[in-house]
């Protein structure tokens, strides 16, 4: 139940709601990146490097708060669809590891979403990488990468593919027919958790170097 309302890994490979927050954490970034304005829109900072770390734990306390404002609201909705059809509730208290995981994962995103801004400097490339990366480029460079070097696992462990197991319960569901096709289509055979680390490590890497880029203004 909490994998349908807050993750379709058949239908769209990522959420919904990673698309909806690209602005959220691009928008700083990439305004005052086009336009030279302040260190920060939202505080003064002493440099741009604090300015860009503010940014990011900003926006990242707004998606948390979005993030679990949507699959309260999905939940509430799904009891209400089974109360009215008649139909037994889940056991909602199951629920909670995978929340927690989605929340953390969309937590994340503010970061991944500043750094490609201040990486790319472009408002329509920036969106144009955060929506194509998850769903073709990085499938495509592990399926290369895989190939040249040998290790078919490889695909599976990108920071995307992490993520999508990260939000997916087909690693607890067992080894039927029904988790090893759900794997398949996620392309990642990591446990959920351990998706959770892999993503919020690429998380801090590409922040790191998103805040390298945002500070190197200060000299230009």
């Amino acid at each position: 139940m909490a994998d349908n309302l807050q993750w379709a890994p058949t239908a769209t490979q990522l959420p919904l709601l990673a698309l909806l927050l690209i602005a959220i954490g691009t928008g700083s970034v990439s305004t005052d990146l086009t336009r030279g304005t302040a260190p920060t829109t939202w505080l003064t900072a002493a440099s741009r490097r604090t300015a860009f770390v503010a940014k990011i734990c900003v926006a990242s306390l707004m998606v948390t708060a979005t993030a679990l404002a949507t699959a309260l609201i999905a939940g509430v909705a799904g009891a209400l669809a089974l109360l009215l059809g008649g139909m037994p509730q889940p056991s909602w208290g199951e629920t909670l590891p995978a929340l927690l995981r989605f929340v953390l994962v969309m937590a994340c995103w503010p970061a991944v979403a500043a750094s490609v801004a201040a990486l790319v400097r472009n408002r329509t490339a920036t969106v144009l990488v955060l929506v194509l990366w998850p769903l073709i480029i990085e499938r495509a460079a592990g399926v290369l990468l895989g190939r040249l070097l040998g290790a078919d696992s490889l695909p599976g462990v990108l920071p995307f593919a992490a993520a999508r197991a990260a939000m997916s319960g087909a690693p607890d569901t067992g080894d039927g027919a029904d988790a090893a096709l759900e794997r398949t289509l996620l392309g990642s055979g990591l446990d959920p958790w351990t998706g959770v680390v892999v993503h919020a490590l690429f998380a801090f890497a590409i922040g790191a170097a998103g805040a390298w880029a945002y500070s190197r203004r200060d000299a230009a």
